[in-house]
């Protein structure tokens, strides 16, 4: 277990077979978290990807793997802003 600024426990294991989000960490992701704290949580920091609107890859947009598809996180001031399951290969 990891314990992070604001009291918040986060499992220290992340998606079988390596890093990246399962359903307990995906459950754990909240607006705010840093890059350092999403890092954590997935065991590593993920690959810059494309933003929705399919414009060229943006720094501000990571990805990770996870058991129901990609998963795409927007950092904005390098905190967590959105995320979501995408389709999109990374």
């Amino acid at each position: 277990m990891i314990l992070i600024a604001g009291g918040t426990v986060l499992s220290s294991c992340a998606w079988v077979g390596g890093c990246g989000f399962d359903d307990n960490t995906y459950a754990q992701l909240r607006r705010g978290m840093t890059n350092d704290e999403v890092a954590q949580l997935t065991g590593c920091r993920g690959m810059t990807t494309s933003p929705p609107d399919g414009k060229p890859k943006d720094s501000r947009y990571r990805a990770w793997s996870g058991p129901r598809g990609p998963v795409a996180v927007e950092f904005v001031n390098d905190r967590v802003e959105s995320w979501r399951v995408t389709g999109a290969r990374i």
